[in-house]
C-alpha cells in the first residue's frame, strides 16, 4: 500500500476495505448524478414549457 498513515496506537488508517469503500461510493454517485439529472430536467423541461 503506498500510503502510510497511522494512528496513535499504530494502526493504519487507510487500508484495502476504505479503499474499496471510497471507489464504490464514487461510482453510485456518478451513476445516480446521471440518471437524477436526466429525470428532473426532463420534468423541469416539461414544467417550463407549460408556462410558455
Amino acid at each position: 500500500m503506498p500510503y502510510k498513515i497511522f494512528n496513535a496506537a499504530g494502526q493504519s488508517l487507510l487500508d484495502e476495505r476504505i479503499r474499496n469503500v471510497v471507489l464504490i461510493m464514487l461510482l453510485v454517485t456518478a451513476i445516480l448524478g446521471l440518471i437524477l439529472t436526466q429525470s428532473y430536467a426532463s420534468g423541469m423541461l416539461a414544467a417550463a414549457s407549460g408556462y410558455t
